[in-house]
């Protein structure tokens, strides 16, 4: 419970299935965790909420995905959250 990666594993599993509720559950609990300091977790918390139809949630989880610098979360905020 104390290893961010085992959630957020188990959350990207979920994503490429696309089953974008479970997926959020996972990343919400990797993001709990508190250590990461990559930003994939919030990243992909984000693209779940977008892939279903949750924007304002998508794009509040993009910037914490973007102040973490996380690669590819500017220009998805730019192009889904202007």
């Amino acid at each position: 419970p104390t290893n961010y990666t085992h959630a957020e594993n188990v959350g990207i599993c979920y994503y490429t299935a696309q089953k974008f509720a479970d997926a959020i559950d996972y990343f919400k609990k990797s993001i709990a965790v508190g250590s990461s300091t990559t930003g994939k977790s919030e990243y992909y918390l984000g693209m779940s909420y977008l892939s279903s139809g949750k924007k304002l949630e998508a794009c509040n989880t993009l910037q914490l995905a973007n102040a973490k610098k996380y690669p590819d979360a500017a220009a998805t905020l730019k192009s889904n959250c202007q």
